[in-house]
């Protein structure tokens, strides 16, 4: 299947369905179930099945966001996670192979996590409120950012603000 052709599947699916698709055991129906009945429910996840995820400080995250929803690139943005209470943003991208590196040479601050890590994450309904939250979710499921995008704001922001220092915002 061509990841046309997958993303025309997910584009069909609930949300809740898609996210916890993830998890290719049979704990992915609970997880839809206990997102249901407790919004705070933060499920594990693993990357590198459906998504390999970024993660960065909360000022640089938020910081991109706001400036790729103000474009034209704002329909092609995936799943953003804001984790208030670490200072966190982690953005959902497509599996492709090893590209930590390259990540890391942009700024040492981005974490990729791949296959072997895991999100905690909550249903795709928390989109404010609780500590741990969406910023962002697409309108259709399955949306990754593409990862060129991602770097291209990344890289004008850094140059614009300077790399951060310590993993600190």
């Amino acid at each position: 299947m061509t990841p046309e052709e997958q993303v025309a599947r997910w584009a069909v699916m609930p949300p809740e369905i898609w996210l916890a698709g993830a998890d290719r055991s049979s704990a992915r129906y609970d997880t839809v179930i206990r997102w249901e009945q407790d919004r705070a429910y933060m499920a594990p996840l693993p990357c590198g099945v459906r998504w390999h995820a970024l993660r960065m400080p909360e000022e640089l995250g938020l910081a991109v966001l706001r400036a790729l929803l103000a474009t034209a690139a704002a329909q092609a943005l995936g799943p953003v996670l804001h984790d208030r209470t670490e200072g966190l943003t982690v953005w959902l991208l497509p599996v492709e192979p090893d590209t930590g590196a390259e990540w890391e040479r942009l700024d040492p601050v981005l974490v990729l996590l791949t296959a072997g890590h895991t999100l905690q994450a909550p249903g795709p309904e928390v989109l404010g409120g609780e500590p741990v939250r969406w910023a962002h979710w697409p309108q259709i499921p399955g949306t990754l950012t593409p990862p060129d995008l991602l770097a291209r704001a990344l890289g004008q922001h850094l140059a614009l603000a300077g790399p951060l220092q310590d993993g600190s915002s």
